[in-house]
């Protein structure tokens, strides 16, 4: 499992504990208390995990994060993506 990927699903039980896991706005205080990552790692797992509609940020006075339907779905689902292909980089050709 890609390291995004545990950080999803730290951010899934951080947000399990609320009545609605979908609304539930996390802060980076408690993604670093819960994670092993350090900040600058789980931002970069964030950038890449919201570009795939896995989780929401938004800018308030601080940056605040939460994880989408379609992101509890794939926690729930063995917490992997599904890989439909396979992609190979050759001399920086990409072969599919």
């Amino acid at each position: 499992m890609d390291n995004q990927y545990y950080t999803l699903r730290t951010l899934s039980a951080i947000a399990l504990e609320n009545t609605n896991p979908v609304q539930y706005l996390c802060k980076p205080r408690e993604m670093i208390l819960h994670s092993t990552f350090d900040w600058e790692l789980i931002h970069k797992h964030l950038l890449l995990l919201a570009e795939s509609g896995l989780v929401s940020i938004s800018q308030a006075d601080t940056i605040q994060f939460s994880i989408t339907q379609n992101g509890m779905d794939m926690i729930a689902n063995n917490g992997e993506p599904e890989i439909n292909e396979i992609q190979l980089t050759v001399k920086g050709t990409v072969v599919q």
